[in-house]
């Protein structure tokens, strides 16, 4: 029993041997990172990470955004995919390998953590083709690289776990959380809109401490204090999660609370903001969800009602101050 404990240990102890060294380079020579593969991004229809846990589906939409959508364990959230997706698709083009292990034998697989993996990764064209498919086995031992076996050359690779990490967690690495491209600092001009009153500012005048100032455009350009706070507090705004098919068609027919334009010299983009009664069945009577709409989006998106209700209940002053 000893003597048959032994051999296991040892040959424990040599699996897990071999996979370290697999890791790492043995030479100076094998440092240098092999392409392995080259995904054409303008050719790709969707990426697909599926587990047992977690079903994730990326494509792209005809105005180049990426929309994702996630199933765990049943449960299904549709988002949009944040700037950092053109991150995710760079590392498949090209594809390398730390190292390039080879074809192995089925019963030399367990190494890999790829004799039974249920985890796959896949890059499909138009027609449903993959461009790419890696079954996803084990991290190397005391590294973050992973193991991973190309189903179309059946070769084994060690690659950076840095291919699937932000795809195994969408919600938290890729979800777009921003309410617009427009970049606080370089904003020049803007307007804010409630119901029958308008006014515009511009944010190019500076004070004696070299700080930009909000002035008013329609009165002899008079600095507007409150402005300051309240466009600050407007770029605060996050994301909480994407309008349902349902909630879309109510704002859509719902009227405009505010609006605001925003210009600066590399973008400007539009946004509408509306509320609803909320859907929470343990909020108070009377409390309201809010929802924003812009151009940079394409779509409602619900966001934080802490940071938008009292920004919709300062309009007056901002709108107010100075005239």
């Amino acid at each position: 029993m000893k003597k048959e404990l032994n051999i296991y240990i040892l040959a424990f102890a040599i699996s897990a041997a071999l996979a370290y060294w697999a890791s790492l380079p043995s030479t100076a020579k094998d440092q240098t990172r092999t392409s392995f593969v080259t995904v054409n991004t303008s050719q790709i229809a969707s990426l697909e990470y599926l587990s047992p846990e977690l079903k994730v589906v990326m494509k792209p939409s005809a105005d180049k955004k990426w929309w994702i959508e996630t199933d765990k364990a049943g449960v299904r959230e549709s988002f949009l995919g944040s700037s950092k997706v053109k991150e995710v698709l760079q590392l498949y083009s090209p594809l390398e390998a730390i190292r390039v292990i080879g074809t192995v034998k089925d019963d030399g697989l367990a190494e890999y953590g790829l004799n039974d993996s249920k985890k796959e990764f896949k890059i499909l064209d138009q027609s449903g083709q993959p461009l790419l498919h890696l079954i996803l086995g084990k991290q190397a031992f005391g590294t973050r690289n992973m193991f991973v076996m190309d189903s179309k050359s059946k070769k084994v690779l060690l690659v950076s776990g840095d291919l699937t990490n932000d795809i195994e967690r969408p919600d938290t690495k890729l979800y777009e959380r921003m309410i617009t491209n427009v970049v606080h600092e370089e904003i020049q001009k803007a307007k804010v809109s409630i119901k029958e009153k308008a006014r515009e500012f511009a944010h190019t005048k500076r004070d004696d401490k070299g700080m930009l100032l909000w002035t008013s455009e329609t009165a002899e350009g008079a600095t507007v204090v409150s402005a300051k706070s309240w466009f600050e507090r407007l770029d605060r705004v996050r994301i909480v999660s994407f309008a349902t098919p349902e909630e879309i068609a109510a704002l859509d027919s719902s009227p405009v609370s505010f609006s605001v334009d925003l210009e600066s010299p590399s973008s400007k983009d539009s946004l509408k903001f509306a509320k609803r009664p909320t859907t929470a069945t343990a909020a108070p009577a009377g409390t309201m969800d809010y929802f924003v709409k812009s151009d940079f989006l394409g779509i409602w998106a619900k966001v934080a009602s802490s940071r938008v209700e009292p920004i919709e209940k300062d309009l007056g002053t901002v709108l107010s101050e100075g005239k």
